[in-house]
């Protein structure tokens, strides 16, 4: 047995665990006498909560770069005709088509929601908004 005179734990205390009656005794006293206080210092937080928190507001960061270029694509989406090719331009994706890639012989305008067969199966990358819609298919 051993004497500790520090914090809650005055009184006798056992090497490995604490008397929980004395700390019950001191609390129960220090509530009763308002004008004693009693204060323990904390250990300073180290750097590494930075670690979790810098990648953190790098990626929050970077989906608001990638929301603010599709909303500022969205409203500058264009394509260009060319005598050499056909360009598409939008947020983040655009394309050019060549010329000879282009079978003009079977073009037509053609209706998406009246034909299914001509309507995309699913979207691998792109942007999807009411109105707007860009990437691959």
């Amino acid at each position: 047995m051993s004497w500790c005179t520090i914090g809650p734990w005055r009184g006798s205390v056992n090497r490995r665990t604490a008397r929980i009656d004395s700390f019950v005794h001191n609390v129960t006293t220090q509530t009763e006498k308002r004008d004693m206080e009693t204060v323990y210092p904390m250990v300073p937080a180290g750097p590494k909560p930075l670690w979790l928190f810098v990648p953190a507001m790098l990626l929050m960061l970077a989906g608001v770069a990638l929301l603010l270029a599709t909303t500022h694509g969205s409203q500058l989406s264009r394509f260009i005709v060319t005598d050499q090719a056909l360009r598409l331009r939008g947020d983040l994706y655009g394309r050019t088509i060549a010329l000879q890639e282009l079978q003009l012989d079977r073009a037509r305008i053609a209706n998406l929601a009246m034909e299914s067969t001509l309507q995309p199966a699913s979207r691998r990358l792109g942007t999807g908004a009411p109105n707007y819609a860009a990437g691959g298919v």
